[in-house]
């Protein structure tokens, strides 16, 4: 069973061309895996201009060269399908560009389908290494959540954590194909209601390099804010999921002068919030913890607050589909 590694490699945080170098020195026999590398935009130029860059990929099995520029394109599917058009094998693993893989990475999740032939999809644990002080109180952050049990789904990641049969990406293909930055959100609630059991590989997969800046936090956020109004005017079924001052505030934000309101107020205080809380990480965790989460959440705000703006500008007719709850 022949397995596939995805890579685009977007995203590298500092880390070089290691996710790359570290897939091509798995411990499994060579024939037994392949390297599907996917540039575009600056990876692209980036890889053209370094010698090792363009030695590394001579050795990939295909190297395809994406559409859109791979550091800015919202839409995590899109890569993956690419290099899942251009790959051979059964199973598919999904890396990333700052992931940088274990040398028994191929083999234990060749193992565990061997062993488990009826199985379809495979989660495996990773190491969170973060460089900064704000990577590790995104960090923290997502452990208290675990540790609160606010992480309910059993979370499909394409970031170096998740093996699949092939013929299980085409239905996650047409479930998330629209998602966008949500995609991973989507497949993983896909998982849960039809019941589809995901395996478990009990050893760490790869190091996942974490080095972020608040420019690039408040930049997801903020398009995660724009992910929300998408989403919470495109289906009613998506605004009656949400929590009740979650749903109460959005609907707030979807008027057009709410919106030219909260924006400036939300934003200003949402980044404020979240400048303070790197420095207190020296003095309380918990402390610095509450900033971050109230400074995400109004920072969320303002992105779809953002959104909504954006949306009065345009022609009458592209607006005719929005679901207006004001």
């Amino acid at each position: 069973m022949k397995i596939s590694v995805i890579l685009p490699l977007n995203d590298r945080q500092g880390t070089g061309w290691k996710s790359l170098e570290s897939a091509l020195a798995q411990d499994a026999p060579r024939s037994s895996y392949e390297i599907i590398a996917i540039v575009g935009g600056r990876s692209e130029q980036e890889a053209m201009s370094d010698p090792n860059a363009r030695g590394l990929l001579e050795r990939c099995d295909a190297v395809v060269r994406f559409h859109e520029d791979l550091d800015i394109v919202e839409n995590r599917m899109g890569p993956c399908e690419a290099g899942v058009a251009a790959c051979s094998g059964e199973v598919l693993y999904f890396a990333e560009g700052h992931t940088i893989l274990h040398p028994q990475c191929c083999r234990l999740i060749a193992a565990h389908f061997a062993a488990n032939p009826s199985s379809q999809i495979v989660r495996g644990d990773y190491y969170d290494i973060p460089r900064n002080e704000l990577s590790r109180l995104i960090n923290l952050f997502k452990a208290s959540r675990k540790r609160k049990g606010l992480e309910s789904l059993p979370m499909i990641s394409l970031g170096g954590q998740t093996a699949m049969k092939r013929e299980l990406f085409g239905i996650f293909d047409r479930v998330s194909s629209r998602s966008g930055m949500f995609a991973e959100v989507d497949i993983s609630i896909f998982v849960e209601r039809n019941k589809i059991e995901v395996g478990t590989i009990g050893r760490p997969l790869c190091d996942h390099i974490s080095d972020r800046t608040l420019e690039w936090l408040i930049g997801w956020v903020l398009k995660t804010g724009r992910t929300h109004f998408d989403h919470f005017n495109a289906s009613s079924a998506y605004a009656n999921v949400l929590s009740r001052w979650k749903r109460a505030i959005f609907s707030l934000a979807n008027r057009g002068w709410c919106a030219v309101m909260l924006f400036p107020l939300s934003y200003a205080a949402g980044v404020l919030l979240l400048r303070a809380a790197r420095p207190l990480l020296q003095l309380s965790e918990p402390l610095a913890l509450h900033f971050y989460l109230l400074g995400y959440r109004l920072i969320v705000v303002a992105g779809f607050c953002k959104a909504r703006i954006l949306s009065l500008r345009m022609p009458r007719g592209s607006r005719a589909n929005l679901r207006e709850t004001s």
